[in-house]
């Protein structure tokens, strides 16, 4: 691997949910962890958040999500949901799913994306505001922007649906931010996601402690030969059981909405993917902050003034960022 290369990997490295050897795990390397992700976000100067989206943001630092219903004027839901049927014949699968239901998508970068279309979603200014305010710092990247539909067969209802995610469990130890459009109505039936509203605060005593166990447990399952990687098939290195579920009143709840909701999410909450009961579909485009927290972001300005400096051409993705 030459140097740029692996400069870039670093650069673009995106926390994961555990790390480091048994030995450190055992001396609280995940609780040091979550204090390095505080106090890197907690000593940048408050990043406000626009009057308009007061009341959201307030739910979201409290209960961890937030939806807002009717996000859309009627005209402008009503071009989605049209763009987004006539683009689902072209959505391709998900190769990092495992199982069912089956996932298939498309990047809001696809050409075959309406210009109308990507503007709307990604110039939403309130879903960028409250992210920004939330994490504490700007996310100078094109968003990672997903069209998905979720789908599960006649012949496949009643059949496992156990893949990685569909096992209770959180992204990172820090603030995660996420935002779910409802394309159309998202409840228990098509396998709406479930979350632990309240479970977001990583400082909590019970959190630190069971974290500091499931670290562990993950130290410990890194020596196992048959894993190849955070999840396996049926079932991911760190299993969170049905009693430690009760022990530390952790009640994963279906995040049901109605079409033209906006989900605002922190995903360092607990929380699981939703079992589809009955055969169908289910419509979203999801929006991911998650490399927010690389270095490259963290350092984009230097690195655009260097650019400046040396004459060179700004990123090449530059000209997909979003309107402020």
């Amino acid at each position: 691997m030459s140097i740029a290369s692996s400069a870039r990997r670093m650069l673009l490295a995106k926390p994961r949910t555990y790390g480091g050897s048994l030995v450190l795990n055992l001396l609280g390397w995940q609780v040091v962890r979550i204090f390095g992700f505080w106090l890197w976000r907690t000593l940048r100067i408050p990043k406000r958040v626009d009057a308009r989206y007061a009341q959201e943001f307030s739910e979201l630092k409290s209960r961890g999500a937030v939806f807002v219903p009717n996000f859309f004027s009627p005209s402008d839901y009503a071009y989605i949901k049209s763009e987004f049927e006539r683009l689902k014949p072209a959505f391709e699968p998900d190769g990092t799913e495992i199982g069912i239901p089956h996932v298939d998508r498309m990047s809001i970068y696809d050409p075959r994306v309406s210009d109308k279309f990507r503007s709307l979603i990604l110039n939403a200014p309130m879903v960028r505001e409250i992210g920004s305010a939330y994490l504490n710092r700007d996310y100078h990247f094109p968003l990672h922007v997903y069209l998905t539909n979720v789908h599960l067969g006649d012949n496949e209802v009643g059949l496992p649906q156990n893949g990685g995610t569909n096992n209770l469990h959180m992204d990172v130890p820090t603030r995660v931010y996420k935002a779910f459009f409802y394309v159309d109505d998202v409840n228990e039936s098509n396998g709406a996601m479930r979350y632990a509203f309240g479970t977001h605060t990583h400082h909590a005593l019970w959190r630190l402690w069971f974290e500091y166990v499931l670290s562990v447990r993950y130290a410990l399952n890194r020596y196992r030969v048959d894993t190849e990687g955070e999840y396996r098939l049926n079932l991911p290195w760190v299993r969170i059981t049905d009693e430690e579920e009760k022990k530390y009143r952790i009640n994963p709840e279906p995040m049901n909405g109605k079409g033209n909701t906006m989900a605002l999410a922190d995903v360092g909450a607990f929380h699981r993917r939703g079992v589809m009961k009955n055969a169908g579909e289910r419509h979203t485009i999801e929006i991911n902050f998650r490399e927010v927290e690389t270095l490259r972001n963290n350092f984009f300005p230097l690195e655009q003034w260097f650019r400046w400096i040396l004459g060179r051409t700004p990123a090449s993705f530059e000209k997909f960022k979003t309107a402020r």
